[in-house]
C-alpha cells in the first residue's frame, strides 16, 4: 500500500520516521511529506491524489496547527481522495471525540505509540476490511457514524523498533547531524505538559529507556553512512533517573560509541536539575558535550508549586553552578507568567536571571495544553476562554497580567515573532561550544568574552525591559489605561527593535569571525585568530588575489550546517524551497535585476534556476562566502543583500531589492529557510 505520513519535516522529524520505518519493513511503500504551513497543502494534496495513496497519516501534535491540519483534511476531501485518513500524535489523542465531531473527513485516530498501530491498520486496509478490526488504541466511526474508542493496550518494547528512516543528514559547521533518542516518556508530572497525560494512555511505566548497546550502535551507524559526528539526543529525560546508574549507563552508551566510531564527536541532551551531579557531567563533558538545556521553567516558590516541578530553587542554582563551572554550554527556559503569576514572583525570576545572565534564556507564559492538570483546573475554575483547539486565561492578579499583554505587544518581535534576538544569541553561543570542541585552537579568549558579552546584554535588554514593564504598571496602580499602554508600548517595541538590530550586527560580525577562523583551521593555520577589520581585509583579498579568494571559497562549498535543536516549541516553522522560489522569482526576477535576460552578477533567479544558482555557489562580491551557506543565514551572501549588510562582510553595491525598499517579509522567510538548512527542491516524483 502506498502511505502518506504529513508533518513538519525539521531537523528529521523522528516522529515520523520511526513510523515510516515501521511501514517499510512490512512491505508498504512510505512517504514523507514535510509540512511547515498552510501554504504547503496544495501540493501534499496533489501529491497525495496522484500517487494512488491507501493511507494517509497526520501528525497532529501541536495544538496551535490544528486548524491547518483540519483544512488539509477538507482539501483532500474535496479533491475526490477517498483513501483512509488518520490522525496520531499527542493533541490528537487527548482531543480524539472533538475532532473527530468538527472534521468528517478523519476516518481514524491512531492512540499512544504509533508503530506496530500504523502498520496494523495499514494491514486491515490492505485486505479491503475496516477498523477497527482487532487493533487497540484506536478511535473510530461505527457504521452509524458514531465515534467509538478501543483504549490502548500494546507497547512495543523499544529494542525491538527499527531505526528510522533516514535522509541527508543536517550539517553544522560543515560536520553531519543527526537527532536520536535513548528513551521515550517522561519521569515527571508538570501540570503544564501534555506529555504525562499521553502516556498515562496506557497501564505501565510512563519512561522507558533503550538499551545502551542498541544506542551506541546506531551512534555508529550512522557516522559510518552519513559521516555523523553530532548528535542531537531528543529525551525529554537523557539522564536515568537514579544517581547511582546514572553515569554508568552514560558510560555504557558514550564509551561504546567513541570506540565504535574512532573519532571526536559531539552531543546534546536535556536533563533535569536534580540529575547534574559534577562527577557525571565532568565525564560528559570529557566525552564531547556541547550543550545542555536545563529543564528550570520558574524560580519563583509561586511558580514551581503551580507548575508542579520537582525540582526546587536549591536545585536550579546548583545545577546551573556545576555547569557553569566546568564550562559547559547551558541554557534554560523561564515561564515568567503563569494563572497564580505576581509581580513579586516575576521579580524573583528575573533576579535569578540577573545572576545567571550569560546563559541564554527563553521567556515564555504557561499555556493550556491538552489533558494537562493545568487546563483541567483553569475549566474547573471558569478561568477559560476560547475552546479545545486554542485556550487562554487571565492571570488572577490584575497587575501581573497587565505587565504579561504589555511585554507581549510591546516585546512579541523581540523574543517571538520572525527572528528572535534571543534564538540568534544561543545559537551564536552554540557554535562557539561546537567549534571549541572541533576547533579549540580557533577559539581565543577574547572571541569568547565578546560572545557572552552579547549574550549577557540580551539578557539584561530582557529584564530591563520586565523591570519597566512591572514598574510601569505598579505607578498606576495596575490598572493603566489604554492610551497610556499603547504609547508605553510603542516607545518599548521601538527602543527594543532598536536594541535588536545593533545586537543582530553583532551577532553577525562574530558569526563571522568563528567561520573565518574554522576555515583558516582547515587550510593549516594552528594560530589564534585575532579581531580585525574583516570587511576590509576580504575586500582587498578579493580584489588583488581574486583566484586565492575564490578557492577560500570554495572549502565552504563542502560546509554544511543546522540548527540544532530550538529552546521549546518555535513559534513559527520554516518556509518550503517553493515558496522561497515563488517570492525570489516575484520579487528579484525582473527585468534589469535577476532574470533569465539580464541576470545581474551572473544571477538568474527565475523559477527552476535559482536554487542551483545560489546555494553553496560563491557570490561574486565576496567569493570567501556562498551566496546561500546552508543553515548559516549569517554566512549567506544574499541575506546581506536583502538586509542591506553587504560592507559588513566586505561586499559592494546597493542593498536588494533594487530600489533599496527593504523587504522584511521576504528576508525573514528566507533567513528561516537559510537557517533550518536550505531545503532543496522536492524530487519530481516524491515530496
Amino acid at each position: 500500500m502506498n502511505v502518506f505520513l504529513v508533518g513538519p519535516d525539521i531537523e528529521e522529524n523522528l516522529s515520523i520516521r520511526y513510523l515510516a520505518s515501521a511501514l517499510e519493513q512490512t512491505g508498504h511503500r512510505c512517504r514523507i511529506a514535510d509540512f511547515r504551513s498552510s501554504r504547503d497543502i496544495p501540493g501534499i494534496v496533489r501529491q497525495i491524489v496522484r500517487k494512488d495513496t491507501g493511507l494517509v497519516g497526520l501528525s497532529l501534535v501541536f495544538q496551535r496547527r490544528c486548524y491547518e491540519y483540519f483544512k488539509l483534511v477538507k482539501k483532500l476531501r474535496t479533491a475526490g481522495f477517498a483513501g483512509h485518513i488518520t490522525a496520531g500524535g499527542h493533541f490528537a489523542n487527548l482531543r480524539s471525540n472533538e475532532i473527530m465531531r468538527d472534521v468528517p473527513g478523519l476516518d481514524t485516530i491512531l492512540h499512544h505509540e504509533g508503530e506496530a498501530r500504523i502498520t496494523g491498520l495499514a494491514e486491515l486496509l490492505a485486505k479491503g476490511d475496516q477498523p477497527p478490526g482487532s487493533l487497540d488504541g484506536i478511535t473510530w466511526r461505527d457504521h452509524g457514524g458514531r465515534v467509538e474508542h478501543r483504549p490502548a493496550q500494546r507497547i512495543t518494547p523499544l529494542d525491538s523498533l527499527s531505526h528510522p528512516t533516514r535522509r541527508r543528514p543536517d550539517r553544522f559547521l560543515g560536520i553531519p547531524s543527526a537527532p536520536l533518542v535513548s528513551s521515550r516518556g517522561c519521569t515527571g508530572n508538570c501540570s503544564f505538559c501534555s506529555i504525562r497525560a499521553w502516556q498515562g494512555q496506557v497501564s505501565g511505566a510512563r519512561f522507558r529507556m533503550r538499551s545502551p548497546e542498541l544506542i551506541a550502535e546506531e551512534m555508529a551507524e550512522l557516522h559510518r553512512t552519513s559521516g555523523v559526528r553530532i548528535f542531537n539526543f531528543h529525551d525529554d529525560d537523557f539522564i536515568h533517573p537514579d544517581r547511582h546508574r546514572a553515569l554508568e549507563r552514560c558510560r555504557q552508551i558514550l564509551d561504546t560509541a567513541e570506540e565504535r566510531i574512532g573519532e571526536p564527536f559531539a552531543f546534546m541532551i536535556k536533563c533535569r536539575p536534580r540529575h547534574v551531579e559534577e562527577d557525571l557531567f565532568t565525564y560528559l563533558r570529557s566525552k564531547g558535550l556541547v550543550r545542555t538545556y536545563v529543564g528550570i521553567e520558574s524560580h519563583a516558590v509561586s511558580g514551581l508549586r503551580v507548575l508542579n516541578r520537582e525540582n526546587n530553587r536549591e536545585d536550579n542554582e546548583r545545577a546551573l553552578a556545576i555547569l557553569d563551572r566546568l564550562g559547559i554550554y547551558s541554557y534554560f527556559n523561564l515561564l515568567l507568567f503563569d494563572p497564580e503569576t505576581t509581580v513579586v514572583d516575576l521579580r524573583e525570576n528575573l533576579a535569578f536571571l540577573a545572576r545567571c545572565d550569560h546563559m541564554p534564556v527563553e521567556i515564555a507564559r504557561a499555556e493550556l495544553y491538552a489533558g494537562t492538570a493545568l487546563e483541567e483546573r483553569m475549566i474547573a475554575e471558569g478561568r477559560i476562554s476560547g475552546d479545545y483547539r486554542g485556550r487562554d486565561y487571565t492571570i488572577s492578579d490584575p497587575a501581573a497580567e497587565a505587565v504579561f499583554r504589555l511585554f507581549l505587544d510591546a516585546l512579541g518581535d523581540r523574543h517571538f515573532w520572525d527572528r528572535p534576538i534571543i534564538r540568534a544569541a544561543q545559537d551564536l553561543g552554540y557554535r562557539l561550544s561546537l567549534t571549541h570542541r572541533f576547533h579549540p585552537e580557533t577559539v581565543s579568549g577574547d572571541l569568547r568574552h565578546r560572545i557572552v558579552s552579547l549574550i549577557r546584554r540580551v539578557n539584561r535588554d530582557t529584564i530591563g525591559n520586565l523591570e519597566d514593564c512591572c514598574r510601569f504598571v505598579e505607578e498606576r496602580d495596575g490598572a493603566p489605561g489604554q492610551e497610556e499602554v499603547r504609547e508605553f508600548a510603542d516607545a518599548m517595541r521601538k527602543e527594543a527593535l532598536s536594541a535588536v538590530e545593533e545586537q543582530l550586527r553583532t551577532i553577525t560580525r562574530l558569526s563571522f569571525e568563528l567561520r573565518i577562523s574554522r576555515q583558516l583551521a582547515r587550510l593549516g593555520y594552528s594560530g589564534r585568530v585575532t579581531p580585525v577589520d574583516w570587511p576590509g581585509l576580504l575586500r582587498r583579498v578579493a580584489l588583488t588575489i581574486p583566484y586565492t579568494a575564490l578557492a577560500l571559497g570554495m572549502v565552504s562549498c563542502n560546509n554544511r550546517c543546522n540548527h540544532g535543536d530550538p529552546v521549546g516549541d518555535p513559534v513559527g516553522v520554516p518556509p518550503t524551497w517553493n515558496a522561497i522560489e515563488a517570492e525570489l522569482d516575484d520579487v528579484c526576477a525582473t527585468s534589469g535585476c535577476h532574470d533569465a535576460e539580464t541576470a545581474s552578477e551572473g544571477l538568474d533567479l527565475t523559477s527552476g534556476q535559482s536554487y542551483a544558482n545560489i546555494v553553496d555557489v560563491p557570490s561574486t562580491q565576496v567569493p570567501l562566502l556562498d551566496r546561500v551557506e546552508p543553515a548559516e543565514p549569517d554566512s549567506s551572501y544574499l541575506l546581506h543583500k536583502l538586509e542591506g549588510t553587504q560592507s559588513s562582510v566586505g561586499g559592494t553595491g546597493e542593498r536588494m531589492p533594487k530600489d533599496g525598499t527593504p523587504d522584511w517579509r521576504l528576508t525573514s522567510a528566507i533567513y528561516d529557510w537559510i537557517f533550518y538548512g536550505a531545503e532543496p527542491p522536492p524530487p519530481s516524483e516524491d515530496p
